[in-house]
């Protein structure tokens, strides 16, 4: 293995994969380092589409914990 980089990157986040993409069309040898998610949170927890995916379940949850709330669901389709 190469252990010998000509760019290293701190952060796997967009900012981070672009910069990689950029320098490996260039030529450099590139390595990347994150101590998370590669890609960075935003596929995963932080940005759209997910983030208002977990609106209904959190609703859904508050709604089923709240002493004296009531819940009712329904699916059509």
């Amino acid at each position: 293995m190469n252990k010998t980089f000509d760019l290293v990157i701190i952060g796997a986040g967009e900012a981070g994969q672009a910069a990689a993409y950029l320098a490996r069309a260039r030529g450099a040898t590139v390595a990347i380092v994150d101590r998370e998610l590669f890609g960075g949170s935003c596929p995963y927890w932080a940005c759209m589409p997910s983030r208002p995916s977990f609106t209904p379940a959190r609703s859904i949850h508050s709604a089923s914990t709240t002493p004296g709330g009531a819940l009712r669901t329904s699916a059509t389709g």
